[in-house]
C-alpha cells in the first residue's frame, strides 16, 4: 500500500477521516483560512494510503526573534486511529509528512515545533514519543496549547450532567437562572464589541495581556460565517455579565477565549454561561465539551490557574494531559540556539 503526501485530499476522504479520526478544530480547513488571516503562512498537509486519508496538518510560519522563525504543528500531525495498531506505518507515515514540511521550509525556519494532541500514558503515546525521539526531537521550551484540559461528556442528559457536578457547581447555576441571568449566542459584528469590552476589563482585572482586538474580529470574520465559531453571552437585564468564544468540530466544543465582569459577581453568570454551551454543543451532536486548559493534576493552590481549574472541574468530566510539544529540528545548529535563547 503506497503511501501519498499532498495538499488536498476529496471531500469524500475527508469526512470520512473526519468522522473516524475525530481531528481537533486546528486541523481543519476554516482555521487555516483563519490563520491565513491572521498574517500566518500555512502548509496544508495529508498523507493518502489508497486515496484515505490517514494523516491531516497545517502547519503555520511564526517570527521569532533574530529575524528565524519556527513551524508550527498545533495537535498535528493528526492520524487516523487504525495507524496507531502499526507502528512501521506511523513512523513512514510521520518522515513522509516531515519531508513535505522540510520541502516548503524557509532558510529562517529552525524547526517545526509538534504539538501531539495524544493523551500521556496510553499506548499511542507511547509510540509516537519512540517515533519523535528517533527523528531527533527534543523537549520544547514551551508548550504553546494547554498541555493539560478538562473535558465533560456534553452527550449525558441534562439529569446526568447535574448528577456528575460537583454540589457547588449545580447550586451556582440554579441560583444564576433562577436570579434572571439568560444566555444569548449571538456571534454579530456589534455582540463581538460587546465581547471585547468585557475583555478589556478582565485582561486588566487578572493583569495579563491577550490579543489584539484585530485578533478577534478576524476570528469572527473568517470562522463564524461557516458556523465553526460561536459566541456565547450571559446577560442578566440587558447587561452582559460574562462570554465564551467557543469552536465546533463536528464531534467537539472547545472553549477558546472567555472573559466577564466583576459587577453582579453573585449572580454566578459564568455558571449559567457554560452549562448553555453545553447543551447547545449537545444539540448541535457534539460528544465532548474541552474546557481548553487547566493547572496540572497534581498543582497546588498556589498555581496561577488554580482558581479557574476549580471552576472548570466543578462541571464534572474528565482531566486529559497530552505528550508534551516536541522541536523537530529542520536546521539543528539554528534549533540549538532557540534553545539557548529560551524560545
Amino acid at each position: 500500500m503506497s503511501i501519498r503526501i499532498t495538499s488536498k485530499a476529496s471531500a469524500a476522504a475527508w469526512e470520512r477521516f473526519v468522522q473516524e479520526a475525530k481531528p481537533p478544530f486546528s486541523v481543519s480547513s476554516d482555521w487555516a483560512g483563519f490563520q491565513v488571516a491572521a498574517g500566518n503562512a500555512g502548509i496544508p498537509t495529508f498523507g493518502l494510503q489508497d486515496d484515505e486519508v490517514q494523516l491531516a496538518s497545517w502547519v503555520f510560519r511564526l517570527r521569532m526573534r533574530f529575524g528565524l522563525s519556527q513551524l508550527r504543528a498545533t495537535f498535528s500531525p493528526w492520524f487516523h486511529p487504525d495507524v496507531f495498531k502499526n507502528e512501521a506505518l506511523f513512523e513512514e507515515l510521520f518522515r513522509s509528512w516531515l519531508q513535505s514540511v522540510r520541502s516548503h521550509a524557509a532558510s529562517t525556519d529552525a524547526f517545526v515545533r509538534v504539538e501531539p494532541g495524544v493523551e500521556q500514558g496510553t499506548q499511542n503515546a507511547l509510540m509516537y514519543t519512540r517515533v519523535l525521539e528517533r527523528l531527533g526531537a527534543k523537549p520544547a521550551s514551551r508548550n504553546p496549547s494547554p498541555q493539560h484540559t478538562h473535558i465533560v461528556d456534553c452527550s449525558l442528559s441534562d439529569e446526568e450532567l447535574m448528577k456528575d457536578m460537583h454540589p457547588k457547581t449545580r447550586y451556582n447555576i440554579r441560583l444564576s437562572l433562577k436570579k434572571g441571568v439568560v444566555v444569548k449566542c449571538d456571534t454579530s459584528p456589534e455582540a463581538l464589541e460587546r465581547f471585547l469590552l468585557l475583555h478589556h476589563e478582565t485582561t486588566s482585572r487578572q493583569g495579563f495581556s491577550g490579543h489584539h482586538d484585530a485578533y478577534y474580529r478576524t476570528m469572527r470574520d473568517t470562522l463564524a460565517p461557516s458556523g465553526m465559531l460561536e459566541l456565547f453571552v450571559a446577560e442578566h437585564e440587558g447587561q452582559a455579565l460574562a462570554g465564551a468564544l467557543v469552536a465546533f468540530t463536528p464531534t467537539r466544543a472547545t472553549y477558546l477565549h472567555g472573559a466577564s465582569t466583576s459587577e453582579k459577581r453573585k449572580l454566578m453568570a459564568p455558571h449559567a454561561l457554560h452549562i448553555d454551551i453545553i447543551r447547545a454543543a449537545r444539540e448541535r451532536g457534539c460528544s465532548e465539551y474541552d474546557f481548553w486548559g487547566v493547572a496540572p493534576p497534581d498543582a497546588g493552590p498556589e498555581h496561577p490557574w488554580a482558581g479557574v481549574s476549580r471552576f472548570k472541574r466543578g462541571f464534572g468530566g474528565r482531566d486529559v494531559s497530552y505528550l508534551p510539544a516536541y522541536d523537530v529540528p529542520l536546521r539543528p545548529l539554528l534549533t540549538q540556539l532557540v534553545h539557548l535563547l529560551g524560545k
